[in-house]
C-alpha cells in the first residue's frame, strides 16, 4: 500500500486516497463533500521554514505482519542537491563581470595575458601538463568551469591569509600554494569565457602568437569542444599565427578542419581582417593548394576570383593545378578561360603551363590550337621540353599529319632534346594504321640510331599491325627481333600472335602461342581466352571453345557478356540451337546482362534456326531491357525474311522503317536487293537500287558487289562492269570481293586477258588479292598454260595466302598423268623456301584414282554468296 497526501494552501478542498500497490485499487476516498473536510480546510498551510531535505513517507517492502515491528510506513527523507555553481551560473555573474569592465580594468592594470606570457605562466604550464589537463577540463560545460573557478580563486586568498609568513619555508609555501591555485581558477574562468566567446578565444590567440604551437595546441582543445561557438575569425588568426611561423602542417590541419565543420568565410574573414599583405597571400595561396589537393574545383575557382578582386595575385603553381583539375575533368573551354586569365593579370605561363594547356587541346584533338600555341610559346621566351613535343607529336599523328610529326621530331632533335619511346610510338602507330609499314621499320631502325631503344609497346605496335593485314610471319619476325634485343615480351604480345592466327583460322599456332606464354608464367587474360573461343568458334570447333571457357572459370577467370556473346554466335554458326540457348541462359544465371550486341546474336540464331516467333518475342524483350529496336536489329529483321523468302514482308517492314523516322541505311535495301537477284529477278533488284538513290540513300559497296555477281554470273559483262565504273564515279570504292566477282565473270565469258587486267588494277590500288582471286585465275589456266598457274600459285605463297583444297583440285585438274607428275616436280622446285607448303605438297596424294575435282562454278558461288 502506498499512502500520499496532497495539500494546498488556496483551496479547502483536499484528497486522501489509498492505494493497493500490487492491484492499484482505491481503498477509500475523501472530497470536499465528505463529513470531515471542513476540518481540513479550517486554516490554510503557512510555510514557516525551509531545509535542503524534507520528509517522506516510505513503504517498507520487508514488512510482514506479526505481534511486532516498525509499522507499515517508515518516516525517511530526500536528500536535495543544491549547486551554488549552477545558482551563479543562473545569476549571470560572469556576464556582469564582463560587463562591468573589470577584464578591461586588468588590462588597463597591465595584468594582461601577454604579460603573463612574459612571465613564462603558459611555458610552465605547458612543461607540467597543465594544458593536457586543461583538454580534459575543457569536456566540462563552460558553466561549470566558471563556477569551479571562483572557490579556487577563494582557496588562493585564503592561502596567502591563513599561512604565516614567519619563515622563508612558509612565505615559498604560500606564494606556491596560493599562486597554483590562482593559475587553476585563473584558467578556469578564462576557458569559461572563451568557450562562450570566440572574441575573447582571438584575443587570447593573439597575445601568445610568438608561441604559435601552444596557440595550436590551445585552439585544438577549445575547437574540439562540443559547445564551442565557431568563428571564420578564430581560424584566420589561427592560420595567420601558424603561416607567420612557418608551420604549413599544422596550418593544413586547421585548413581541413575548417573544411570538415563547413568554415566557408574562412577567405573573406582574411582578406577583410588587417593580416600583413605578404602573409595574406602566403596563406590564401596555401588554401589554395589544399583546395587543389583535394580536387575541389569550385572552392578554388572561389578563391582565385576574391584574392583577384582584392588584388592579389595566386601563384603560377597554383594556376597550373587549377589547370591540371580542368584538364583531368575534360573542362578544356573553362581551363582556356582560366589561361587567358592568367595572361591578362599579367602572370608569365610556365612550360608546366603550357605543357597542361597542350594536354588540354590533345583530349579534343584540336591541332591547330596546340600548334598555335607552341609558337606563342616559343615567342614569349619558354623553352619547349621533351613533353611539349611528345604530346604535339602524337596529336598530329593521331590526326593523320604525318609530315609535320616528322617535322616536330627534326626540330626536338635540333633543339638538343632527346628523344624517347614516347616521341616516336604514336608515328609509328599510324604509320601501321595506315599501312605503311616501310616507313614504321625505317623510324624503329632510326629511334634505336638516336638512342631510343624500342620498347616492348613498339614491337606490338608493329606486331598489330602486320596481324591486322593478315601477315602473321612479319608479326612473328617481329617477335622474334624483341626477344633478340632482349626485350621481354608480355600479354599483349601474345594476345596479338593468337588474334593473328586466329584471324587467318591457324588455331594450331594460336594454342601452340597460349601453350608458350604459360610456359613462361605469363598469366593469360580475358582477353587471351575470348581470343581463343572466338578463334575456335569461327572453325565450328565448339566443343573445344567450350572446354576453354571452363578452363578460364577454373583459372579464376570470370567469363564476360563477350565470351558467351561469342559462344552464341558460334552455336548457330553450326546450326546447334539447342547451344545458342544453354549458352545465352548460362550467361543470365551467371549474373551477367546481355547488352545489345548479345542480344542480336540470339536474334539472329533464332531468326536462322527457329524462325520469326521467337526472334519477335526477343526483340520484345529487348526493349523491356532498355534496349529498344535499332537500325540494325530492323536490318537484322529484314535479312531473315529475305532468307526466308518472304519478300513482301521484307519489304513492308522496310516501309515501317522509313515511317518510324529511323534513317535507313544501305543495308535493309542491300539485303531485299540481294535476296531477289538470287531468284533471279533482276529487274526489280535494279528497281530497288534506283529507289534507295530516289530517296538520297547512297549505296554501299556491298549493294554494287551483290548487283556486280549477279550481272556477270548472267554473262552480262557490261552490266555489271556499268555497276563498275558507277560505283568508282561516287567514290565507293570497290574491295577484294568486288574485284573477285568481277573477275570471276570475266573468267565464266572466257576474257583471261581483261581477268589478269583486272588483277594489275586492284595491285594498283593497294587492294590485296585473296585466295578466292588466285583460285578464280588459277582456274581459266588450261593444259597449254600450267606455268603460268604454278606461278600465280607461287605468288599467292610469296604473300603469305594460304591455298586450300579447292586450290589445289583446280591446279591439277586439266594435267594428264604425264604432265602431272612433271608438274609436281617443277611445283616442288618453285617451292623452295616455303616449308609449310611444300610439306602440304607432299602429304597430298596425286593419284588420279585418289584425286578429287570439285564443281568450281558451284564452289565459286558459294564463296561470293558467302562474302
Amino acid at each position: 500500500m502506498v499512502a500520499s497526501i496532497q495539500s494546498s494552501s488556496s483551496s479547502a478542498s483536499c484528497c486522501i486516497q489509498t492505494v493497493n500497490k500490487s492491484t492499484g485499487t482505491n481503498l477509500f476516498s475523501t472530497s470536499s463533500n465528505l463529513p470531515f473536510a471542513r476540518f481540513l480546510s479550517k486554516k490554510p498551510l503557512t510555510v514557516v521554514a525551509m531545509a535542503p531535505q524534507r520528509k517522506v513517507n516510505k513503504y517498507d517492502g520487508n514488512w510482514k505482519k506479526q505481534w511486532f515491528g516498525a509499522g507499515i510506513f517508515l518516516e525517511g527523507s530526500e536528500q536535495v542537491d543544491v549547486d551554488v555553481f549552477k545558482k551563479l551560473e543562473k545569476r549571470k555573474v560572469l556576464s556582469n563581470v564582463e560587463k562591468a569592465g573589470l577584464l578591461s580594468k586588468a588590462e588597463e592594470l597591465g595584468f594582461t595575458l601577454s604579460s603573463i606570457e612574459k612571465l613564462g605562466v603558459f611555458s610552465k604550464a605547458e612543461q607540467f601538463g597543465l594544458l593536457s589537463l586543461l583538454e580534459k577540463v575543457a569536456a566540462v560545460s563552460p558553466a561549470t568551469l566558471a563556477s569551479l573557478s571562483l572557490p579556487v580563486l577563494v582557496a588562493a586568498i585564503v592561502a596567502v591569509v591563513v599561512i604565516p609568513d614567519d619563515s622563508t619555508a612558509l612565505v615559498a609555501v604560500q606564494a606556491v600554494l596560493g599562486g597554483g591555485l590562482a593559475v587553476v581558477g585563473a584558467g578556469l574562468f578564462v576557458v569559461s569565457i572563451l568557450l562562450d566567446e570566440p572574441a575573447l578565444l582571438i584575443r587570447i590567440l593573439r597575445a601568445i602568437r610568438e608561441k604559435p604551437r601552444i596557440a595550436l595546441k590551445l585552439f585544438r582543445r577549445i575547437e574540439a569542444h562540443p559547445e564551442f561557438v565557431r568563428s571564420e575569425f578564430a581560424f584566420s588568426v589561427m592560420l595567420e599565427i601558424l603561416m607567420e611561423g612557418n608551420l604549413t602542417r599544422p596550418a593544413y590541419w586547421v585548413i581541413e578542419r575548417g573544411i570538415s565543420v563547413g568554415m566557408d568565410g574562412i577567405v573573406d574573414a582574411l582578406i577583410g581582417g588587417d593580416v600583413k599583405g605578404d602573409v595574406l597571400i602566403k596563406i590564401l595561396d596555401y588554401m589554395l593548394w589544399v583546395y587543389t589537393k583535394k580536387v575541389m574545383l569550385k572552392e578554388c575557382l572561389l578563391v582565385i576570383d576574391k584574392m583577384l578582386k582584392s588584388v592579389l595575385l595566386p601563384d603560377v603553381k597554383n594556376w597550373n593545378r587549377v589547370l591540371k583539375i580542368l584538364r583531368d575533368k575534360r573542362l578544356v573551354g573553362k581551363a582556356t578561360e582560366i589561361f587567358e586569365m592568367m595572361r591578362a593579370w599579367g602572370i608569365k605561363p610556365t612550360v608546366v603551363t603550357y605543357n597542361t594547356m597542350f594536354d588540354c587541346f590533345c583530349k579534343n584533338a584540336e591541332v591547330d590550337k596546340a600548334l598555335h600555341l607552341l609558337s606563342e610559346m616559343q615567342k614569349k621566351g619558354c623553352v619547349p621540353n621533351d613533353y611539349t613535343y611528345n604530346e604535339l607529336i602524337s596529336l598530329v599523328s593521331k590526326k593523320g599529319n604525318l609530315e609535320k610529326a616528322e617535322d616536330l621530331i627534326r626540330e626536338m632533335l635540333e633543339s638538343g632534346l632527346k628523344v624517347s619511346e614516347f616521341t616516336y610510338n604514336p608515328l609509328i602507330y599510324r604509320y601501321c594504321k595506315d599501312e605503311r609499314f616501310g616507313e614504321a621499320l625505317s623510324l624503329v631502325s632510326e629511334m634505336s640510331a638516336r638512342g631510343a631503344s624500342p620498347t616492348v609497346s613498339t614491337y606490338n605496335t608493329l606486331m598489330y599491325g602486320f596481324c591486322k593485314r593478315g601477315r602473321i610471319l612479319d608479326a612473328r619476325s617481329q617477335f622474334s627481333n624483341m626477344l633478340k634485343k632482349n626485350v621481354k615480351p608480355d600479354i599483349v604480345s601474345y594476345n596479338t600472335l593468337i588474334l593473328g592466327y586466329c584471324s587467318l583460322e591457324d588455331i594450331r599456332e594460336a594454342v601452340l602461342s597460349f601453350e608458350e606464354l604459360m610456359c613462361l608464367n605469363i598469366s593469360p587474360t580475358l582477353v587471351t581466352f575470348n581470343t581463343l573461343i572466338n578463334g575456335l568458334c569461327r572453325l565450328g570447333e565448339l566443343e573445344v571453345a567450350q572446354q576453354i571457357k571452363e578452363n578460364m572459370i577454373h583459372d579464376g577467370i570470370r567469363p564476360d557478356v563477350i565470351t558467351y556473346t561469342t559462344l552464341v554466335n558460334g552455336s548457330w554458326k553450326i546450326g546447334n540451337l539447342s547451344k545458342v540457348r544453354f549458352f545465352f541462359n548460362e550467361m543470365l544465371n551467371m549474373g551477367l546482362k546481355p547488352d545489345r550486341y548479345a542480344y542480336t546474336t540470339l536474334i539472329v540464331g533464332e531468326l536462322r534456326l527457329a524462325g520469326m516467333d521467337k526472334a519477335i518475342s526477343l526483340r520484345e524483350e529487348m526493349r523491356a531491357n532498355g534496349f529498344p529496336p535499332d537500325l540494325i536489329i530492323y536490318n537484322i529483321f529484314v535479312h531473315g525474311l529475305c532468307e526466308l523468302a518472304s519478300l513482301e514482308e521484307a519489304e513492308e517492314l522496310l516501309l515501317k522503317i522509313i515511317r518510324d523516322v529511323i534513317d535507313p541505311d544501305p543495308m535493309a535495301y542491300t539485303s531485299i536487293i540481294h535476296a531477289y537477284l538470287q531468284q533471279g529477278d533482276l529487274r526489280k533488284g535494279q528497281e530497288l537500287f534506283h529507289e534507295m538513290i530516289s530517296i538520297g540513300l547512297t549505296p554501299s559497296v556491298v549493294t554494287y558487289t551483290v548487283l556486280i555477281h549477279a550481272y556477270a554470273c548472267k554473262k552480262r559483262l557490261e552490266m555489271a562492269h556499268a555497276y563498275f565504273l558507277d560505283m568508282q564515279e561516287k567514290h565507293v570504292q570497290p574491295n577484294v570481293v568486288t574485284y573477285n566477282a568481277l573477275i570471276h565473270g570475266c573468267c565464266i565469258v572466257k576474257r583471261i586477258d581483261r581477268a589478269f587486267e583486272i588483277l594489275t588494277e586492284m595491285e594498283e590500288k593497294k587492294v590485296e588479292p585473296n585466295k578466292y582471286t588466285y583460285t578464280f585465275l588459277i582456274n581459266v589456266c588450261d593444259a597449254c598454260n600450267w606455268q603460268e598457274a604454278f606461278r600465280l600459285y607461287k605468288q599467292m605463297l610469296d604473300r603469305e595466302i594460304k591455298p586450300d583444297f579447292v586450290t589445289h583440285s583446280v591446279l591439277m585438274k586439266q594435267l594428264n598423268k604425264d604432265y602431272k607428275l612433271h608438274a609436281v616436280k617443277y611445283l616442288q622446285s618453285l617451292l623452295q623456301g616455303h616449308e609449310g607448303a611444300a610439306e602440304r605438297l607432299n602429304d597430298m596424294n596425286w593419284s588420279e584414282e585418289n584425286f578429287q575435282f570439285v564443281d568450281f562454278s558451284q564452289k565459286a558461288e558459294q564463296w561470293l554468296s558467302q562474302h
